[in-house]
């Protein structure tokens, strides 16, 4: 039993169902057509968030019963693809159901026992936490998908382009020329090679081909060899990528387009996300010291 100034307060737990509460209202809001099955909108999001809460779940029920605890395994974008594809042809009323219901079990758990004392995992491998810490984190989670699915409710295809291109322009215009094989050469040539990157990625699934993301040690070859190079070619390649791949962004959906980008300043290691947010990822090396 924790000393009482650490009790749990409740505070988590009425963090978490108002999170819930907030997403439930919004989905049920949307149209017809916003819930229809894409790559990544509102149904997957539901999808997503519930194979999580579920396993949560599941793992306290199993502790508590002194039973064996089987969490998830395998990388967030393996769960993640298994989730979407359990709920292929499932109403998004029916997911969001299934949700809410994951949810209660979470709480009665939570308002029966001391959260702060009953360990599970996020996934097999990972390591253990008290279900306080993933009622805080769940609820910080779907706030987050929340703002995202809200701010792509009112995305509009044709005025992110344009913005798009803008910042290439403007980036293309104010930056001084770096000298060839000096750091802000190489930025200059991370940017291009990022933006180039992305449209040949773009490319490769309009025509239903694959696509391999150049990362790691090749990927860091290719920026010095390109930061060698005369800083107006690198810039023309940058210029040129920005518009083609504003060509691209004129008529997408982003939650009908999933990419992968980079993590850790978009150089080392890769993951899965919607193309609004890889945009945004790009825009930012325009922006970077």
């Amino acid at each position: 039993m924790p000393p009482q100034d650490e009790r749990p307060s409740g505070d988590e737990v009425r963090a978490f169902e108002a999170a819930v509460l907030s997403l439930q209202g919004f989905v049920a809001s949307l149209p017809a057509e916003a819930l229809r099955e894409k790559a990544w909108g509102p149904r997957e999001v539901l999808a997503h968030l519930l194979v999580w809460i579920e396993s949560h779940a599941a793992q306290a029920e199993a502790l508590l019963a002194g039973r064996p605890v089987h969490p998830l395994h395998g990388t967030f974008d393996e769960i993640n693809a298994r989730a979407v594809e359990a709920v292929r042809g499932v109403a998004a009323e029916e997911i969001s159901r299934r949700l809410a219901a994951a949810c209660e079990r979470l709480v009665a758990i939570a308002s029966q026992h001391d959260p702060a004392s009953l360990p599970l995992v996020l996934k097999k491998g990972s390591q253990p936490r008290p279900l306080r810490w993933f009622l805080e984190g769940e609820a910080g989670h779907i706030r987050w998908h929340l703002d995202i699915l809200e701010r792509q409710a009112h995305y509009d295809a044709a005025a992110r382009a344009c913005a798009l291109e803008a910042a290439v322009d403007r980036f293309c215009q104010s930056a001084p020329l770096p000298a060839p094989d000096s750091n802000a050469a190489s930025a200059l040539a991370h940017a291009a090679l990022c933006f180039e990157a992305l449209l040949a990625q773009l490319q490769a699934l309009s025509a239903g081909q694959g696509f391999t993301l150049p990362s790691g040690a090749p990927f860091e070859a290719q920026i010095r060899e390109a930061g060698r190079a005369m800083p107006e070619a690198t810039m023309d390649r940058l210029r040129a990528a920005g518009a083609a791949l504003g060509e691209r962004v004129r008529t997408a959906d982003p939650q009908d387009v999933v990419v992968e980008i980079w993590r850790l300043e978009m150089r080392r290691g890769l993951m899965c996300t919607t193309l609004d947010a890889a945009l945004d990822l790009l825009e930012s090396l325009l922006h970077a010291p």
